[in-house]
């Protein structure tokens, strides 16, 4: 019972800690990105913007869409938004982007515990981790 537990728990972080996460982008890169994943958008002023995968669009000078906007000074504050964003008022974009290192550190971490708890386990059940002979 108690490896089913740990099998499911292990599957459960797998899947919290993803192999996904936000990487800084030029507007150079946006523009010739193949696929336009999720997009955080961080203005000047501190403003943070997130659009879902095919929720915006950008033109020359702007991007356009609607998702999510988040004052990031004080209280944090939630709210829907649909506009424009002048490219020269962003201070960073960040596409949702494949990450080697998480996903490395995804397996590595609970192959690593797998083993631990294996070498640790005692057929005999009472309590000791290796018996008295």
């Amino acid at each position: 019972m108690n490896k089913i537990v740990i099998v499911i728990t292990i599957i459960s972080m797998l899947n919290l800690i993803g192999c996904y996460s936000y990487q800084t982008i030029t507007k150079d890169e946006l523009s010739q990105a193949e696929e336009y994943k999720d997009l955080q958008v961080i203005t000047k002023n501190k403003y943070v913007y997130e659009f879902d995968e095919g929720n915006y669009t950008f033109s020359e000078d702007s991007i356009y869409g609607y998702g999510n906007f988040k004052l990031m000074k004080g209280k944090r504050v939630y709210e829907n938004y649909e506009g424009g964003i002048k490219f020269e008022d962003i201070e960073k974009l960040k596409m949702d982007g494949f990450d080697l290192v998480t996903t490395i550190l995804a397996i590595a971490i609970p192959v690593a515990v797998i083993i631990i708890a294996a070498a640790s386990f005692n057929p005999l059940g009472d309590g000791q981790i290796f018996s008295e002979k």
